[in-house]
């Protein structure tokens, strides 16, 4: 399971950037930014794009805490390479992540989110598993 990535396109801050792409890659609307949680630097060797095949690459991704509306459930783009949405409670976020370095962004969110007392909460999350559908309001990324 990973987090919605992409780029950030020309005049858009960080923040607009990672509302824009968790609502296309997830199929959401009306997503509210709640707090910067941290930076990831990830470097890896190019495997997919033709143009960059075998480069070595250094990519900063920036991690925030959304909100969604209560009735939004989510739904994949597969256009978007996205083929499951899936919504865990707090208690299984962070065993829930495959990545290590991530985890402790999600145990800051989780903080945040315990010491602002919002209803119901919980990871968003993609993976090419089955859809499930979404818990009430709960902040994302």
């Amino acid at each position: 399971w990973i987090f919605p990535k992409g780029h950030v396109e020309r005049g858009e801050s960080t923040r607009i950037a990672a509302k824009r792409e968790t609502e296309e890659e997830m199929g959401l609307r009306g997503l509210r930014v709640i707090a910067y949680l941290g930076k990831i630097d990830l470097r890896f060797i190019d495997w997919y794009r033709p143009e960059s095949r075998g480069a070595r690459i250094h990519k900063p991704v920036h991690y925030f805490l959304l909100q969604a509306p209560a009735h939004m459930r989510g739904s994949p783009q597969r256009g978007e390479k996205v083929y499951a949405v899936q919504w865990v409670s707090l208690e299984r976020a962070v065993e829930f992540c495959s990545y290590k370095n991530v985890r402790p962004l999600i145990r800051r969110a989780i903080s945040l989110i315990t010491s602002m007392k919002l209803r119901s909460v919980s990871l968003r999350e993609i993976s090419r598993r089955e859809t499930r559908p979404a818990q009430p309001t709960r902040p994302l990324k």
